[in-house]
């Protein structure tokens, strides 16, 4: 039994019963599309398959995954999707397909997604985040947002105090996403070099227990440090930063949504 996966994306990745992804790239000039052919399946198996492009390729994401009959939708699936800035979008990654989301989400049962974009902040999420919802059709009895925004702060201005402003801008998001998601978990600023946004971090921590503590948890990220998590210029993390993170998350993910 195989699975043929065609697309635009010189590079997919593959995760099979939640096991850790393999990454397959290829040649391709721009708008070319490329076959990959997973084989060798027995039984019943949960795959995964995402896109992510390399640096400067120019490449649409699409990925159209066909099967053979053997294979069929078992079940429902579910969502776990990422908002947030360019840690969130892998910047420092050599593939985007490597950031956190979507491994974590493999991990966990999910179909993971992401939405980051570099320089982000909280008031840029909220004004953007009507209009990246308005198309998605969740399902807000069992799929999950993550919000990990935050590092780039207001304006210039690094994450710092967690101003009137900046609260009433999480507020919004906060309350669009609870009405396409079933939970949201809000992640910390992660710490750098000579920068712990403690003061933040735990500001948004008191934030968050003011919620419904049902549906909206905080994730402590005050270990993940450059020391534990490779960053490429002590702020992005590294491929091998990012397999770290999933590691991670993967755990306290488990925990929050139990």
């Amino acid at each position: 039994t195989g699975l043929i996966i065609v697309g635009r994306s010189r590079g997919v990745f593959v995760s099979i019963n939640g096991a850790a992804a393999t990454r397959d790239d290829t040649t391709i000039a721009d708008g070319a599309l490329r076959t990959l052919r997973v084989t060798g399946l027995t039984g019943t198996n949960n795959i995964n398959v995402w896109a992510g492009t390399t640096s400067g390729s120019g490449n649409a994401n699409p990925l159209f995954v066909g099967v053979d009959s053997a294979l069929i939708d078992l079940t429902t699936k579910v969502r776990l999707d990422q908002y947030g800035d360019s840690i969130t979008q892998g910047q420092g990654a050599t593939c985007p397909g490597n950031v956190d989301t979507m491994a974590v989400a493999a991990a966990l049962g999910y179909v993971g997604s992401t939405y980051g974009i570099n320089g982000d902040t909280v008031a840029i999420l909220k004004a953007r985040i009507d209009a990246c919802l308005a198309g998605k059709d969740n399902d807000n009895t069992k799929d999950v947002a993550v919000l990990a925004i935050g590092r780039n702060g207001a304006g210039s201005v690094l994450a710092g105090d967690f101003s009137v402003g900046i609260q009433a801008d999480m507020d919004y998001i906060l309350s669009a996403l609870l009405v396409k998601y079933a939970k949201v978990l809000v992640r910390g600023v992660m710490p750098e070099s000579g920068n712990t946004f403690a003061g933040y971090n735990g500001a948004v921590t008191a934030w968050v227990a003011t919620k419904d503590t049902s549906r909206v948890k905080y994730i402590d990220v005050s270990d993940m440090d450059p020391a534990t998590v490779n960053r490429t210029d002590g702020v992005h993390p590294s491929d091998a930063g990012y397999v770290t993170m999933n590691g991670l998350f993967t755990t306290r993910y488990t925990a929050a949504l139990a």
